[in-house]
């Protein structure tokens, strides 16, 4: 986990997870969201011009997220949460040990994301098949929208834990989001970048995708 190369990405450590988990193939919905909030009587989060069904929903804060796979735990009786951020990195890596799916280079068609020109918003699910999924199968891992994870932001891994386990630290308004988005050129489609965010922060780049525990 981490790259030696950067400084809030150090030091690159050697981390084994102990707790198995299921993650999402795709990013959360704006359908499946808006079914959340149908069933809890909250006003949804406006979303951008390009609204769709199979669009991943954006405008949520880290405490939406965390609301929302609290709800879908409580009514389906498994245990869904934010991925940790180490969880996150290892199925982003999905094996491989390069800074990007491919290797140290990124393949146009590995992620949704802003080349040679800025793109006004992400791709909706119906056009994944004109992209790689990696090779875990995983849907806009880097690209497309940024992601929440569960762990407080901190500026390096000095401490972090080996077990896979998130760092949560109270009374911490920052949190991390990870992969890079629609909106972001390849620096920040390393499979390694993380950036912090305000846990009450909304914005058209940053999305949800949730893991489930496994026995």
């Amino acid at each position: 986990m981490g790259n030696a190369d950067a400084s809030n990405e150090r030091p690159a450590h050697q981390v084994t997870i102990r707790q198995s988990f299921a993650i999402s193939v795709e990013e959360v919905s704006q359908a499946e969201f808006r079914w959340y909030c149908v069933k809890t009587g909250r006003t949804c989060p406006a979303q951008p011009s390009w609204t769709g069904d199979d669009y991943p929903v954006v405008n949520v804060s880290w405490n939406d997220a965390t609301e929302y796979a609290r709800w879908l735990s409580q009514v389906t009786g498994k245990h869904y949460r934010l991925p940790t951020e180490a969880e996150w990195e290892y199925a982003a890596r999905a094996g491989q040990t390069g800074l990007f799916p491919q290797g140290d280079s990124l393949n146009p068609v590995d992620a949704y994301f802003s080349d040679k020109s800025r793109l006004a918003a992400p791709a909706p699910r119906r056009q994944n098949k004109d992209f790689n999924a990696n090779p875990w199968h995983l849907y806009h891992m880097i690209g497309n929208v940024r992601e929440w994870v569960q762990d407080s932001w901190e500026p390096n891994f000095d401490g972090a834990p080996t077990d896979g386990s998130a760092r949560e630290k109270t009374g911490t308004p920052q949190k991390v989001v990870r992969g890079g988005s629609y909106a972001d050129g390849r620096a920040k489609l390393r499979l390694t970048t993380r950036e912090s965010l305000n846990a009450d922060a909304r914005d058209a780049v940053t999305g949800i995708r949730i893991v489930r525990e496994m026995p």
